[in-house]
């Protein structure tokens, strides 16, 4: 199974809420590494960039089974989520997991919860909440949008 990753250079030191290098992770070869331990490198694609960009590199056509959302800010979140759901990609039972979705002081009105709900809203997504993971992440099962192609069966 494929394993797909997106890096961007972070717009939380643009607003103020971290300094810069405060959040430095991997490298896109450290994490692509990393990850071989686990699954074939061939199998690993990683996206350099920032999301609103990098994401017109992912393959249109792609499917996903799981998506772990690890945008914190509302701006990001929000072109994820669009940008997937654009293009059909979340299948029928996708697990979509929020890592920071009690952060903003666990506001409606911002960050990843904010984007949820515009999300569920514009697309008309039914899903299931599957609760909260860590003390900050929250997920939730897709069982259909507006724009899912559903199998049929009898």
């Amino acid at each position: 199974f494929p394993v797909t990753i997106f890096f961007i250079s972070s717009p939380h030191v643009w607003s103020g809420c971290w300094v810069e290098g405060a959040a430095v992770g991997f490298s896109a070869s450290g994490i692509k590494k990393l990850i071989s331990q686990y699954i074939p490198e061939k199998s690993i694609s990683v996206y350099p960039g920032f999301f609103n960009d990098s994401l017109r590199s992912f393959p249109m056509d792609s499917k996903l089974a799981l998506v772990h959302i690890d945008c914190d800010l509302y701006q990001s979140t929000k072109d994820v989520l669009n940008y997937i759901f654009t293009h059909s990609m979340p299948t029928e039972g996708c697990a979509i997991f929020f890592d920071d979705f009690n952060c903003n002081r666990c506001s409606p009105l911002m960050g990843e919860r904010l984007a949820w709900k515009e999300a569920i809203e514009e697309y008309n997504i039914e899903y299931s909440d599957g609760g909260s993971y860590g003390w900050a992440g929250r997920q939730f099962y897709v069982h259909n949008y507006s724009g899912l192609a559903r199998n049929v069966r009898s």
